[in-house]
């Protein structure tokens, strides 16, 4: 088992936020595999509906897909989702975005979907001792965003990830990035370039 191995697939995701957003929720964490494989190179990305950013130099994009899900049999919600992960078996880097084509409420979202996300990594994944802090304001590229922190042990080292919430362009953003503690440095440009880059066009 890698580094890689760490990020499982998540289903069947609960929340608090009612019977179409459950499914919402679900959908932010389709791509997270086991041992993805890269689907494209380095260079400029950019969504149908105008989600923007650079895939760094050593990077790869493994997962590139819209989605979307009916409410009440009428009204569909549509979304996107999209991971990043550093090359090489035995990398740690990965960043994934996850996006509602609604404005939601921040807070809700976060919690919503951090809940379902935490208790899944711990049933799939054995992991030691998963901590996680409260919700704090900070900035995610030129967007303000909610921030939860989260640690735990796995396959023997320490692993350290971040979740942000963010409203642009009429959109919510779900976005996880996480690494091996040891990776730091490794993963360090790669995770600045992505951030700088990160921009929405209306």
């Amino acid at each position: 088992m890698t580094r890689h191995s760490v990020s499982n697939r998540i289903s069947a995701i609960q929340s608090p936020l009612g019977g179409s957003m459950i499914r919402v929720i679900s959908c932010l964490f389709l791509g997270l595999a086991i041992g993805a494989c890269g689907e494209s190179t380095e260079g400029p990305f950019e969504s149908d509906d105008g989600v923007r950013l650079t895939c760094p130099a050593g990077w790869s994009i493994t997962e590139n897909k819209p989605w979307s899900v009916t409410e009440n049999k009428t009204n569909e919600i549509g979304g996107y989702y999209l991971q990043l992960e550093k090359d090489s078996f035995n990398s740690s880097g990965m960043m994934t975005f996850s996006w509602v084509d609604q404005a939601l409420d921040r807070d809700v979202f976060l919690e919503g979907a951090s809940g379902p996300f935490f208790s899944e990594l711990q049933d799939r994944v054995t992991l030691l001792d998963i901590q996680h802090g409260s919700p704090y304001e900070a900035t995610f590229g030129p967007y303000p965003a909610l921030k939860k922190d989260y640690t735990f042990a796995a396959l023997h080292m320490e692993h350290r990830g971040s979740i942000y919430a963010l409203n642009a362009a009429g959109k919510t953003f779900l976005i996880i990035k996480q690494e091996a503690k040891e990776d730091h440095l490794d993963n360090r440009s790669g995770f600045e370039v992505i951030e700088s880059s990160f921009h929405c066009v209306e």
